[in-house]
């Protein structure tokens, strides 16, 4: 086992670079802050308990969940240090309706997260960020936001959003490639203010109601695009570029632009 209980976020725990901390057991976050000059902290039970007080971390992957089985719940209003879950039979389980914050990045490689009714943040602007990362395992919400404020990249597993509002930041980049499912057809309003918005294989399903799409650039190679009858405005100041392999078929479109196409 082991006991993170530093005080305040000015004092931390820190793992050295290249270098990794195994946990046979439970790791417990209690108290403080996680910093890393890219080290691994590895927990291969699937028991993490982590106290609402925790102050997060966010300088690369510190926390590798990497077998176990069962269920690891954060409490509502958590602040996650950036988190790998790579267990097959773990799950990770929100609390709450509040805001979890994921500091710098969360990667699903295996394994179950369930959002809940809990509002999700990817501080994209903390650390060495790479947002949200998904190459297998389930990602499912349900009625509260997801805030993404760096790169959204799926190449397996399945991510289905909640109900709430989709967002995801300017200057970013979505990317659907391999075997990955992304499904936003329950989100109430989808804002996909990226950089660009790349699909090469997998499955996309929009939400069936509107989603804004302002100053990015599309390109769509593969996979399969479901428009769920819903509506794609393109919105924003700067130029928007739309490149399809063969064609795209959309249901409703809605040109809202103060610059040129």
């Amino acid at each position: 086992k082991l006991m993170i209980n530093k005080g305040t976020d000015a004092t931390y725990m820190d793992v050295a670079a290249n270098d990794t901390v195994t946990v046979t057991g439970t790791l417990y976050l209690t108290n403080g802050y996680m910093g890393s000059s890219g080290g691994t902290l590895t927990n291969d039970s699937c028991s993490v308990n982590h106290n609402a007080g925790f102050d997060g971390g966010d300088y690369g992957t510190l926390i590798n969940i990497t077998g176990g089985s069962g269920t690891i719940t954060m409490p509502e209003s958590a602040i996650i240090p950036a988190l790998t879950l790579n267990a097959a039979n773990c799950t990770l389980s929100l609390s709450g309706t509040a805001t979890t914050t994921f500091d710098s990045q969360l990667t699903l490689t295996s394994g179950t997260i369930l959002a809940n009714d809990a509002a999700v943040d990817i501080d994209g602007n903390a650390g060495n960020s790479t947002g949200y990362t998904q190459s297998g395992g389930t990602y499912t919400g349900r009625s509260g936001a997801d805030n993404f404020d760096k790169n959204f990249t799926v190449s397996g597993g399945t991510f289905t959003s909640g109900g709430g509002r989709m967002m995801n930041a300017a200057s970013s980049a979505f990317s659907l490639s391999g075997t990955g499912i992304v499904d936003w057809s329950a989100a109430d309003r989808v804002d996909l203010d990226t950089g660009t918005f790349v699909m090469s294989a997998g499955t996309f399903v929009a939400t069936s109601n509107t989603m804004y799409s302002a100053n990015s650039q599309w390109d769509i190679t593969g996979g399969t695009f479901h428009h769920s009858s819903g509506t794609i405005e393109f919105d924003g100041n700067q130029v928007t570029q739309t490149d399809v392999n063969t064609s795209l078929t959309l249901a409703h479109v809605t040109l809202n632009r103060t610059s040129s196409w």
